[in-house]
């Protein structure tokens, strides 16, 4: 609606006090109901608000929803920016993580850092300036309501009339008659007019409390924030098997990843085929390893990773020493290939997929996750996979024969019992249970108090008779010249290793009830003597409530023996393991900076796991060494072996607790390990549904935690302030809606109000019962408010009859 104006004649202007305070029955009321009256020369006066000021008012709160609106929309999507704060393209950023320059990325940190700091001071005047804004859409919104009370016949009290100017002072609110101004005593107020008013009160307060809390609201919203976020599961495989009871096959990780051994060297168990890389690594391993408080350090490809076994010597731990496997952490090393080229400038898909030429393309959703390493300051990968865990225990020699020399003849430590042609039982004494991983439900049993424990008879199957993982193989080392002017050759040693499906422990070396004493004769290699019937089912039963349930299955030894034609009787040291399969939590931080020794952690190691068979051609692989073949004397390995067969005071006996000992332990031990990480397995495709639970067939997972700039509503201040811009948008909408229905209250300022008041000329008698009332009790005198272009503020009061009812 157009405003109308009216120009004035010129002519005298005078006031009578005595009409300004006529009732409605009087000149003033006829003044009242005249839209224009004389003023001024030549003045023209508005008396509705102009289209131009309506559509100004609409206009700026519809425009002040469009920032709202972005921000809601960038917190509310998670919006993630990049590497630095001021990223327009998102990928647009390379901190340098992988530049063959390392003082680039540092270089990149500081120009980042200034980048985001100068766009976060930006953002904090624009914070500033929505906030203004919305002050302005606020006064708006309350004038109008203000306008809109105030010129219905019962008016408002004077106490509101300038609410709209007031509500940044937050403790407006706290003042008592700001609330004791609601309890107007007016005949003309009915209940609906009196609920409008606590409407109008009550909103007033909110919009208040809107526009003290928008400037830290859109200061929430339109800031970024650096945040770790992650990735959705992703699904890579499911586990089917580790390939452990079979020997490693030239389609497996071992040998095909580095396609050195034939189908014909494995069917001839030729695992020298492996040499020189593995055979190197393993020796360069041994010699070099370090021990730490976290485990032993291996390394696969750039990534280097631990077991838990400590630099203690004591491997007896009452949970397994955990090994990471290989082939899993393989995928670390093509998660960095791929983002090494991704930062060089193989951004697309295809462009990945060709630069790799990979048997198995990167899917778009695995791509998708790659992705994110653009718009990361730093990163960490994650897989939940497979984890092999080693429980061991040693056999020196027993105590009770140390004092001895040697053996009476026909007499051994370790002996054979050979039940037909397929089938021998080799049997251990005086094996010490508490060198050993027991049941849990026993571990705080006081071993040494129980000599049955420590006086048992460990008895295995030797013989592709006994069953499928029942398998034996064995190795030499070389022996170097005594001397470089000698002849003589030096002492050999032998490494035998042994798996088996079952194995029986005999307490104080006794059979089972009812078992002939002449199936198994102590010390002594024979055959079962004809005609002697053995119940061998009997004796390798496996009873469920003994300590020895959890070390009776699938377990494996291996042998060390000294070979040299001066001895007729040599020291054997003996180690048996078992093999426990579980899974657990991989990590692995990419970034040089923060992670130099490329180290991948393995979080959340399991206490226990389920025992798998291991073939003993994959201890052969471990030693790149053929079956029944010879390791050279100048590998390290081979000089850990003879070491160990040459110190003083171990000739025949193989004697706990000095040096060389605990050295070819722990080495042996280590092998072990090593062994393990090389251990592969074969992955199903992934299921459609993710059972956590299965620990059979337990799904690889790969997550990505990765920290960047970014927007999101992940916390409690984000939230709060988005209710704040909600209401605020209420606000601006109701604002927009309030101007264009009403028209004829055009925009006032509080020097406008003020002028109006100071030309009121009151009746005291009416209004302020004779200036007997208190301040908190006038203001609670209502006023009816039009606008009036007969007074200079453009605006008449006229008092509602209040004032001898307002006590």
């Amino acid at each position: 609606m157009a405003g109308r104006y009216e120009s004035i004649s010129p002519g005298p202007r005078s006031y009578d006090a005595g009409a300004m305070a006529m009732d409605s029955s009087g000149s003033d009321k006829e003044q009242e109901s005249e839209k224009y009256e004389s003023i001024e020369p030549g003045r023209r006066i508005l008396t509705t608000r102009p289209w131009p000021s309506t559509l100004g008012m609409q206009l700026a709160s519809i425009l002040w929803l469009a920032p709202i609106i972005a921000l809601l929309y960038l917190n509310f999507k998670n919006h993630e920016i990049g590497q630095s704060a001021w990223c327009p393209g998102g990928g647009s950023c390379n901190n340098g993580t992988y530049d063959a320059n390392p003082g680039l990325a540092a270089q990149n940190a500081l120009k980042y850092s200034k980048e985001s700091r100068d766009l976060l001071g930006s953002l904090q005047l624009v914070a500033k300036a929505l906030e203004i804004w919305f002050a302005l859409i606020a006064l708006w919104f309350v004038y109008l309501f203000t306008m809109r009370m105030a010129s219905k016949d019962h008016g408002v009290p004077v106490e509101y009339l300038t609410r709209a100017y007031r509500l940044g002072e937050f403790f407006e609110i706290f003042r008592p008659r700001t609330w004791t101004s609601l309890s107007s005593k007016s005949t003309t107020r009915n209940t609906k007019e009196s609920a409008l008013l606590w409407i109008f009160v009550i909103t007033s307060v909110v919009v208040s409390l809107l526009c003290v809390l928008m400037g830290p609201a859109t200061a929430v919203l339109v800031l970024p924030t650096q945040q770790w976020l992650e990735t959705k599961d992703y699904v890579t495989g499911q586990l089917k098997e580790f390939n452990a009871a079979s020997p490693p096959s030239v389609s497996g990780f071992l040998l095909g990843q580095k396609q050195r051994c034939s189908d014909q060297d494995v069917q001839e168990k030729r695992w020298s085929c492996i040499s020189p890389g593995s055979s190197y690594r393993l020796d360069y391993w041994l010699v070099s390893s370090i021990f730490a408080g976290r485990g032993i350090q291996f390394s696969e490809a750039p990534i280097s990773f631990a077991s838990n076994m400590t630099d203690d010597q004591n491997y007896r731990s009452p949970v397994p020493v955990w090994v990471p496997n290989r082939q899993l952490l393989w995928e670390f090393t093509y998660d960095e290939m791929y983002y090494k080229a991704m930062q060089t400038g193989t951004t697309s898909l295809a462009d990945l997929n060709d630069h790799f030429s990979l048997d198995e393309p990167i899917s778009e959703e695995l791509y998708q996750r790659y992705r994110v390493f653009e718009k990361a300051i730093e990163l960490e990968n994650t897989r939940e996979g497979p984890i092999l865990g080693l429980v061991a225990n040693q056999w020196p020699a027993p105590e009770w024969v140390q004092d001895n020399d040697t053996p009476p003849d026909g007499v051994n430590w370790i002996w054979t019992t050979t039940v037909d042609e397929n089938r021998q039982v080799r049997c251990y004494p005086v094996w010490a249970m508490q060198n050993s991983y027991w049941n849990q439900q026993y571990e705080n049993l006081d071993w040494e108090s129980v000599p049955v424990y420590n006086n048992y008879t460990r008895c295995i199957q030797v013989g592709s008779g006994w069953g499928p993982n029942t398998k034996n193989e064995s190795f030499t080392i070389e022996h170097p010249l005594m001397s470089a002017n000698s002849t003589n050759d030096g002492p050999e040693a032998e490494i035998r290793v042994y798996s088996s499906d079952r194995t029986a422990f005999l307490p104080n070396g006794t059979l089972p009830s009812g078992m002939d004493p002449d199936c198994l004769r102590p010390f002594i290699d024979e055959p079962v003597p004809f005609g002697v019937e053995c119940d061998w089912e009997q004796f390798f039963a496996i009873d469920n409530s003994s300590v020895t349930a959890n070390m009776s299955r699938f377990a494996n030894t291996v042998e060390l023996q000294q070979r040299t034609s001066n001895l007729s009787t040599s020291a054997i040291y003996a180690i048996d393991y078992m093999v426990l399969r579980n899974n657990t939590l991989y990590a692995y931080i990419p970034s040089s900076s923060v992670n130099q020794l490329s180290f991948a952690e393995t979080r959340q190691l399991p206490q226990l796991g389920a025992a798998i068979p291991v073939n003993p051609e994959w201890f052969l692989a471990t030693w790149a060494v053929d079956s029944g073949g010879t390791i050279p004397v100048n590998r390290s390995t081979a000089l850990i072996g003879l070491t160990f067969s040459q110190a003083p005071g171990i000739g025949t006996l193989a004697v706990a607790d000095t040096g060389d000992f605990n050295i070819l332990q722990s080495k042996l031990l280590q092998s072990l390990q090593y062994m393990l990480t090389m251990l592969d397995y074969t992955v199903d495709a992934a299921p459609k549904a993710i059972d956590k639970s299965a620990m059979d067939r337990p799904p690889i997972i790969f997550k990505t935690r990765y920290y960047t700039w970014t927007y999101s509503m992940s916390s409690r201040t984000s939230k709060f302030a988005a209710a704040i811009a909600i209401m605020g948008m209420i606000i601006a909408i109701a604002t927009t809606v309030f101007a264009g229905v009403d028209t004829e209250h055009p925009y006032r300022s509080l020097t406008d109000i003020v002028i109006s008041a100071l030309e009121h000329i009151p009746d005291r008698s009416r209004e302020f019962g004779d200036g007997e009332m208190t301040r908190q009790e006038a203001a609670r005198v209502s006023y009816k408010v039009v606008s009036s272009e007969s007074l200079v503020g453009g605006l008449r009061y006229e008092g509602v009859d209040t004032a001898k009812l307002v006590r």
